[in-house]
């Protein structure tokens, strides 16, 4: 069963087209949770991490780098860490094979 900030994370990103959403249970690991998203474009990932800095102001810590180049954000939150690539940074580093062991 998935969280409440957790599924709370996944509805912000599908509100703003992030797509193939995975979350991964790690509890008792390093996360409770890994979540895996596609961005449509290296475009699109500055547009994801303003949405959950709006979404998650007293949640998020740590600091944001913002390069309108990226095409992967990164963010631990916590108990939860989440990915959002490009879909061929998603292909090449194969993220759902890594967190799908």
């Amino acid at each position: 069963m998935i969280n409440a900030k957790t599924h709370y994370i996944i509805a912000v990103l599908e509100d703003i087209k992030v797509t193939d959403i995975k979350a991964y249970n790690f509890q008792g690991s390093f996360a409770e949770y890994v979540i895996v998203g596609t961005a449509s474009s290296d475009r699109h990932i500055p547009v994801v991490m303003d949405k959950l800095k709006q979404a998650l102001p007293g949640m998020v810590k740590g600091k944001w780098n913002r390069r309108d180049e990226s095409s992967w954000l990164c963010l631990h939150q916590d108990d939860v860490i989440i990915h959002v690539v490009t879909s061929s940074i998603r292909d090449v580093y194969q993220l759902d094979q890594l967190y799908f062991i």
